[in-house]
């Protein structure tokens, strides 16, 4: 029998209508479900305001460095275009969404083929998750398509060791940090993996110049800013000031009678805070100083910070929404059911990814690694999780095409005898 001539156009037509259902969903939602800036959505709005209107970046009137700047321009440079409107800040959302649905197609294809691509990036295109996060001013729509840039850029660098991919792997880890200081720990994890890998390919010397490379490229990115705070505070601040407060706030964050309230920074009712805002100089020296201290008390008490190590995780998991899903009335959160629903072949899709072990895959792994990471060290939660979710809808497919083939029928051959991806 004569075999079918492939045709190259069809998943590309696929590729093009994911994209677009993607994009339409995300406007669609933007409008019927606007939301007002409040809280860190406040800050940036604020932030963009101030920076359209030739103010540059300040806080309360006053030039600052407490957040990435990225995330503040990028709101800034939208404002100029269209003027102060967030709805219309909101809808170039709706399309930076759209990039993200693209990248978690174009990570898939890297590592599990085109068939699962495509179902990943159509599992993005209607993810919950993903598609209300435009409705609000928050930076993780802008950080989340530069870290899944450097997952794909880093999955190149693995395969090529090219110099050029490593500048442009570079490039994307340090507008990732510019945009969200978060992203530190993917850029460093996936670095020191590059190290590994080619340690292990018995590619040491490249792989280490790559390497160099890769960080002289995050430098030159990150330079400018660096430089401006350091004319500002005569300090040396890369990023932001706000790793004091976020770093005390990790471990002694606010209290609702016994219960930790996670996510929130610690206020000036907590004597420690109270003491270094009101008696210490620049927001740098109260950053060292909170930071100081946060070191002081866990030395102090070292089995602390192992103690809150469970409560952490069970807040990074727990499958609720404060920020970006939209509320009912009287309703302070609702159920992320797209979370709920990913569990099971993400993690099925996991367990296959380890057996099957496609070439390079360790680098999709640094997404989960970061978030564990972050949520260890600082603290974690629905919104800090978002890079774990997006890894969970790469791997989601592999999962379900291993669930309909029927888990019976798989367990009785070895992993290497599973067909490709």
């Amino acid at each position: 029998m004569e075999s079918k001539p492939f045709v190259p156009w069809k998943p590309v037509l696929c590729f093009v209508g994911i994209l677009a259902i993607g994009l339409a969903v995300r406007l669609l939602f933007v409008v019927l479900y606007p939301a007002k800036p409040v809280a860190d959505a406040a800050y940036y709005n604020d932030q963009a305001n101030a920076l359209a209107t030739g103010l540059g970046v300040t806080m309360d009137g006053r030039p600052t460095a407490f957040r990435p700047p990225g995330y503040s321009f990028f709101l800034a440079a939208v404002y100029v275009s269209f003027g102060p409107d967030v709805q219309a800040a909101c809808a170039v959302q709706a399309f930076v969404g759209t990039m993200t649905v693209a990248l978690v197609s174009l990570v898939g294809w890297l590592l599990l083929g085109r068939r699962l691509a495509l179902w990943a990036g159509f599992m993005a295109s209607i993810y919950p998750g993903l598609v209300f996060l435009p409705r609000v001013l928050l930076s993780e729509n802008l950080s989340l398509p530069f870290v899944l840039g450097a997952v794909a850029a880093g999955i190149m660098v693995a395969r090529t060791w090219s110099y050029r991919w490593a500048a442009g792997l570079g490039l994307l880890l340090g507008f990732a940090v510019l945009v969200r200081g978060a992203s530190v720990f993917c850029a460093g994890l996936l670095l020191l993996g590059l190290v590994v890998w080619a340690y292990r390919e018995h590619r040491l010397g490249r792989g280490v110049a790559i390497v160099a490379c890769s960080m002289l490229a995050l430098i030159v990115t990150i330079a400018p800013w660096a430089a401006r705070n350091y004319l500002l505070f005569g300090r040396f601040v890369p990023v932001g000031t706000e790793e004091g407060i976020a770093l005390y706030s990790s471990y002694w964050p606010p209290r609702d009678g016994s219960k930790r309230i996670w996510g929130n920074v610690a206020t000036e009712e907590d004597p420690y805070v109270s003491t270094a805002y009101n008696s210490i100089g620049t927001e740098v020296d109260k950053s060292d100083a909170l930071r100081a201290t946060t070191i002081d008390r866990l030395r102090q008490e070292p089995g602390y910070f192992f103690q809150l190590i469970p409560e952490k995780l069970f807040y990074l998991a727990v499958p609720f929404d404060w920020e970006w899903f939209p509320h009912g009335p009287g309703r302070s959160r609702s159920l992320n059911v797209g979370y709920v629903v990913l569990l099971v072949p993400a993690f099925l899709g996991s367990v296959l990814l380890l057996l099957r072990r496609p070439q390079q895959q360790w680098v999709l792994w640094v997404l989960p690694a970061s978030v564990i990471a972050q949520t260890v060290l600082f603290y974690g939660g629905p919104r800090f999780r978002l890079p774990l979710e997006v890894f969970g809808l790469i791997v989601a497919p592999a999962g379900l095409w291993w669930l309909f083939s029927g888990v019976g029928y798989l367990l009785r051959r070895s992993p290497q005898s599973l067909p490709k991806f």
